[in-house]
This record gives structure tokens, sequence and C-alpha cells, in this order.
């Protein structure tokens, strides 16, 4: 697994001879936030469209 470019870069130029390292934690702690956060989306999105459905059908 790579890691961000930039990341690379600047280990590469300040540190040449270090061996870059992904420990799994950290990446699954990325992936769990990066869920959460599509999910906190998905569920305001879906409050303010049934919000927006309710109000259309308390109208007619």
């Amino acid at each position: 697994m790579d890691m961000s470019p930039t990341y690379a870069k600047v280990f590469n130029d300040l540190a040449p001879q270090a061996v870059q390292v992904v420990d799994k934690f950290h990446v699954m702690k990325y992936v769990y936030e990066a869920a959460g956060d599509v999910r906190r989306r998905r569920v305001k999105e879906m409050r303010e469209q049934l919000s927006t459905e309710k109000k259309t059908n308390t109208r007619r």
C-alpha cells in the first residue's frame, strides 16, 4: 500500500535512508473515519430528503 506522494517525497528528501512502513492500525483508523464521514453525510442527505417529501405530501 502506498501513502500520499507528498508524504513519500518529504521523507525521501529529509531522510533518504529511512524505511517507510504503514501500520494496519492507522490505515484502519483512516478507513473507519472515512466510512463514518460518508455515513453521516448520507444520513443527513436522507433526513433532508424525507423532510422535503413530508412537506410536499402534507401540501396535497
